[in-house]
């Protein structure tokens, strides 16, 4: 009884004898002898066999899905927010602070477009207000301007750190999916290499 695998390299080693064999002209045939809808329907099957693809979803070689009508197949459950930051979180501490840093960063700046229509409207009934003239209008406008660049300041530094954390948090997060997934795969494919 053959595995999946020999079964899979017996097509390999059929299809480059198949492709290298001469033809009439005593060329090699190439790729035009080739039949792509013959070899998707091949690989589809291995696939199946080595438990890849869901065997009830039948497939014709075109492409084109056929279902069955009566059965309707439950959806497959995709990952939940927690299965997601399960990744963030095996990371360590110091990954978690950083989290929680952009978190912040994000949430203090979120909060930076209703101040700045806080500090419009208070400084335009600031500057409407009857009985301002020279001096006093001038430093009513001077420390209009510096609290509006007292919230810029306050909004470039939380967009940074927003910016900074996430992009930290996600590269330690993938770093990890990917090491767990490069294991789960050399454990499940180890025994077919035997």
């Amino acid at each position: 009884m053959t595995t999946a695998v020999e079964e899979a390299n017996e097509h390999l080693d059929a299809l480059n004898q198949h492709v290298n064999a001469p033809g009439s002209n005593g060329r090699p045939r190439g790729a035009a002898a080739f039949d792509p809808y013959e070899a998707a329907r091949k690989n589809k099957e291995i696939a199946t066999r080595l438990e890849l693809l869901d065997p009830e979803e039948e497939e014709d070689t075109r492409g084109s899905k056929q279902k069955d009508k009566k059965k309707k197949k439950p959806k497959k459950q995709q990952a939940s927010l927690r299965d997601t930051y399960r990744f963030v979180f095996e990371c360590g501490a110091s990954v978690r602070i950083v989290l929680f840093l952009g978190l912040f960063g994000g949430f203090i700046n979120g909060l930076v477009f209703p101040a700045l229509a806080y500090l419009f409207s208070t400084s335009l009934g600031d500057l409407s207000g009857s009985g301002l003239g020279g001096d006093d209008f001038l430093n009513t406008m001077r420390d209009i301007a510096y609290t509006f660049m007292f919230v810029g300041v306050i909004a470039l530094g939380a967009a940074i750190a927003q910016g900074w954390a996430f992009e930290l948090v996600a590269y330690h997060a993938s770093q990890n999916f990917r090491l767990q997934v490069r294991s789960c795969r050399r454990y499940l494919l180890s025994p077919l290499s035997q």
